[in-house]
């Protein structure tokens, strides 16, 4: 699907899944219908699972934005203490357009407390209490982060991810990248079946003998190691 195709879809009020490889421009989709939201008066929220990932796309944090701390998952009486406070209340019962960013790392269990601290809110029980939900990510990236072994690991798996009626939009166009090899490449790596020839690509480049002047980029698995 063509950029301007998912914002179209976007833009009439579904509930969407913007999807794709990294290079699509799925953060330019939503920068775009953030701008089209405000030029009309709606202030939407945006937020992410971890601060790195909403200050990428202007937003906040999901715990930040909830004001559920470092919980995932919330117990109805949290949720009542909630609706009672003030700050809250301006911010989400008018609230009509999210955004979720790197929906992939968001866990089922914060999903879910997302959506019923919005039905609280709103006093409805539509999912996220009829909020437009625009879920933005690529489910081949980040995993959620969890310490134990779970049936339902991502939100995709859940009732409620059924039961909103997303509108999924695939886009396909790449922008980012004008190396057709390195983008068979990064494209082979995240489905997992990388061919022949890409590992031909990699034998070539193994132990390879570099200029005298030339500074490889070298990658780290630790932030201490960098």
């Amino acid at each position: 699907m063509k950029q301007d195709v998912a914002l179209k879809i976007l833009c009439s009020g579904e509930n969407v899944f913007l999807t794709g490889s990294a290079g699509t421009g799925k953060t330019f989709v939503i920068n775009k219908y953030i701008k089209y939201l405000k030029e009309r008066g709606i202030e939407p929220a945006i937020v992410a699972p971890t601060g790195i990932a909403a200050s990428h796309i202007g937003g906040k944090t999901i715990h930040s934005f909830f004001s559920i701390g470092i919980k995932e998952y919330i117990d109805d009486g949290y949720i009542n203490w909630l609706t009672r406070q003030r700050f809250l209340g301006g911010r989400l019962r008018d609230l009509k357009v999210l955004i979720v960013d790197e929906i992939s790392m968001v866990s089922p269990e914060l999903f879910s407390s997302m959506d019923r601290i919005l039905k609280a809110f709103k006093n409805s029980e539509e999912p996220f209490g009829g909020v437009q939900i625009i879920l933005s990510g690529d489910f081949f990236q980040l995993p959620p982060i969890s310490k134990e072994r779970k049936e339902i690991k991502f939100v995709w798996q859940t009732e409620l991810w059924q039961r909103m009626g997303l509108r999924v939009c695939y886009l396909e166009e790449k922008f980012r990248q004008d190396d057709e090899v390195l983008i068979n490449i990064l494209e082979e790596i995240r489905s997992g079946e990388v061919s022949e020839d890409s590992m031909n690509v990699f034998r070539s480049r193994y132990k390879k003998k570099l200029a005298n002047n030339f500074n490889p980029t070298k990658l780290y698995t630790h932030n201490a190691d960098v």
